[in-house]
């Protein structure tokens, strides 16, 4: 009998990683920009509904990003935290695709369902960061550096253990 796998947890993160990033190297070069022009003996008189303007974007986006945990155990795949999250028992995981990012998107993966009666509703789609693809698939994009084939590798095994 093999030994029973140890629970797992994978913190994917969204598309917004990139565009806060992009946000931050924008402020940089604004900054700069401004120095500059401070210096050349331009004033700027910043408006309150500007900076807010400004500000209120960027902590939405810093609020999306947050870890959306994938939890890996002996009760199934869990979309979220082990404890609150939502499950989907091994059985009804028919298999593992990586797929590999490129420029536009991150790495993710793809777990399909053999029953459409197991997708997450829209609240826990919204929540967990979960994309539902039309032929019963569940995607979900990873943090950038993380390996998706060694992910689906580790989902594989445990679906192979539990399933």
């Amino acid at each position: 009998m093999a030994a029973e796998l140890q629970p797992v947890v994978f913190r994917p993160r969204t598309n917004a990683a990139g565009v806060i990033w992009a946000l931050s190297g924008l402020g940089v070069v604004l900054t700069a920009a401004l120095f500059v022009f401070t210096n050349l003996g331009l004033q700027f008189r910043p408006s309150p509904p500007i900076f807010i303007g400004t500000l209120v974007p960027v902590v939405a986006i810093a609020l999306l990003n947050r870890p959306r945990p994938i939890g890996l155990d002996r009760a199934g795949l869990h979309m979220g935290s082990p404890d609150k999250g939502y499950v989907i028992p091994w059985s009804n995981v028919a298999g593992v695709i990586a797929l590999p990012g490129n420029l536009v998107l991150p790495p993710r993966i793809r777990i399909g369902l053999t029953d459409r009666g197991f997708v997450p509703s829209f609240w826990v789609r919204r929540r967990w960061g979960v994309r539902v693809l039309p032929a019963a698939e569940l995607e979900v994009s990873l943090g950038y550096g993380q390996p998706s084939a060694d992910i689906a590798d580790e989902i594989r095994r445990f679906i192979d253990a539990y399933g």
